[in-house]
This record gives C-alpha cells, sequence and structure tokens, in this order.
C-alpha cells in the first residue's frame, strides 16, 4: 500500500495520493460486498483467511 501512496504522491501530487486512496477504499467496498457485509463490525475471522 505504501508504494502506492509514495507513486500517487510523486507522480500526481496530493491529488494523485487522493486517487490511490479512493481506489483502496472502492476496492475494500467491493469486497466487502462480495462477502456479504455492509459494515466493518459485520467481519469476523470467518471471512478472514490466511495465503
Amino acid at each position: 500500500m505504501q508504494v502506492g501512496i509514495v507513486w500517487g504522491l510523486a507522480s500526481f501530487g496530493e491529488a494523485g495520493v487522493e486517487y490511490v486512496l479512493q481506489m483502496l477504499d472502492d476496492e475494500f467496498i467491493t469486497i466487502m460486498r462480495q462477502v456479504g457485509v455492509v459494515n466493518i463490525k459485520q467481519i469476523s475471522r470467518n471471512h478472514v483467511t490466511r495465503a
């Protein structure tokens, strides 16, 4: 994640950082919807696996 933020900052300044953070937020919301939760409090150990 840090690499993405640094890339955004180096490439496009503050707007780049905002874009990278928005992308991460969008991806997190998409994943939450895919597993059937609507807020962070609903995420349990059953939703997390080890690689």
